[in-house]
């Protein structure tokens, strides 16, 4: 899997207490902004796929994008967007662990998917604690990705010492550390499955 030096990690002070982590990752060799929309959108779904070719016992694709971190994610409720794919508002069921220590289950609605973005609200209802962006763009030979984490509320009045109390327990350096450490190697890990997967649904 890629090294942490694979991926420049930034960290920026937002207003009211809140904070924002963002990863560059190095290039994504043979990915296109095209497979990653599908990526996204079949996230949920099952495959044969394995490093030699199509005969591993049938496993769920989001273990494909980290084999070890990657537990299930599921589609609770797909809303249609204007073009009849998968829109905003869509709500995302995500279970995984980063590096092992950080276990993570949630549900988070979908704010953007389409050819240069997958975004996503922290909270399948109506209160979000942040939000994860992906964007990605063509560049030679493959796709520049970027992730960001940006964490903390937003209320009038109570956001900065509720974002501060929140920090302090779910934003410690130990857990920024596996967060960066695990998108660094799941985006790694994209151009050895993706261009096979989807060729083999096309």
């Amino acid at each position: 899997m890629r090294a942490r030096e694979q991926g420049r990690f930034h960290k920026t002070e937002l207003p009211r207490g809140r904070v924002l982590l963002r990863v560059d990752h190095d290039p994504l060799p043979g990915v296109t902004a095209d497979m990653m929309r599908w990526w996204f959108e079949h996230i949920d779904g099952v495959s044969t796929l394995s490093p030699t070719g199509w005969d591993a016992p049938e496993h769920p694709v989001y273990r494909l994008w980290h084999p070890i971190d990657h537990l299930c994610a599921r589609w609770k409720r797909r809303i249609p967007g204007p073009d009849g794919r998968i829109g905003p508002g869509s709500i995302l069921h995500i279970e995984e662990s980063f590096r092992g220590r950080f276990p993570s289950r949630n549900d988070v609605r979908i704010s953007r998917i389409d050819g240069s973005g997958f975004d996503f609200e922290l909270g399948g209802g109506s209160v979000s604690f942040g939000s994860v962006r992906h964007r990605y763009s063509p560049v030679d030979g493959g796709i520049a990705l970027s992730t960001e984490l940006e964490f903390g509320v937003q209320w009038p009045g109570l956001a900065l010492p509720f974002n501060k109390m929140l920090r302090g327990i779910a934003l410690t350096p130990a857990f920024i550390d596996a967060w960066v450490v695990h998108n660094i190697e799941e985006c790694g890990e994209l151009p050895k499955f993706l261009p096979r997967l989807t060729a083999r649904q096309a």
